[in-house]
């Protein structure tokens, strides 16, 4: 656990921006600076092949379709051009939910005491029933959509900042 608090007003509580506590008070962003929380899974615990596991397992996943655009490749001068279309995933208009979900599993899993991220949703709820941990994010898009969305799924709270003139 890290110890770093913001100032918060006489009236409030200390908010605890590293404990997912971040539930309370106003968070200031010199408090942001000073929280620097490792990464939860060092890498010699990678699992090859673990995130695309994880992800079948999500309600909803298929692999992402590829679009091919004879078009552009023909003004390219090239054979073939394919975009990957990330516009509608798991029912969001948002690509980082992959990223988000991975994120959080590795997060979650490491707050849970598990050096490897979990192999399943149903795994990652498991390691995270009964926890009193809120997911805090500041974003100015879909990133918080995703990580919303995820703390959905796994049975926890999510915190999401906006900066102003964010429409909600």
């Amino acid at each position: 656990r890290l110890d770093h608090h913001s100032r918060s007003p006489p009236d409030q509580p200390p908010v605890d921006v590293c404990d997912g506590a971040a539930d309370v008070g106003p968070l200031r962003p010199s408090a942001w600076e000073r929280c620097r929380v490792p990464d939860p899974v060092p890498a010699r615990f990678a699992v090859p092949g673990l995130a695309r596991a994880f992800h079948a397992t999500v309600p909803g996943y298929r692999p992402t379709p590829l679009v091919d655009l004879p078009g552009l490749a023909a003004s390219l001068g090239v054979a073939q051009v394919w975009v990957k279309d990330e516009e509608d995933r798991f029912g969001l208009p948002a690509f980082k939910i992959l990223g988000a979900s991975w994120a959080v599993n590795r997060a979650l899993s490491a707050r849970a005491g598990h050096l490897a991220p979990a192999g399943s949703l149903d795994e990652l709820q498991r390691r995270t029933a009964g926890s009193a941990v809120t997911l805090v994010t500041a974003t100015d898009g879909n990133h918080g959509r995703a990580v919303a969305w995820m703390a959905r799924l796994v049975g926890v709270r999510a915190r999401v900042y906006l900066p102003e003139g964010v429409g909600s």
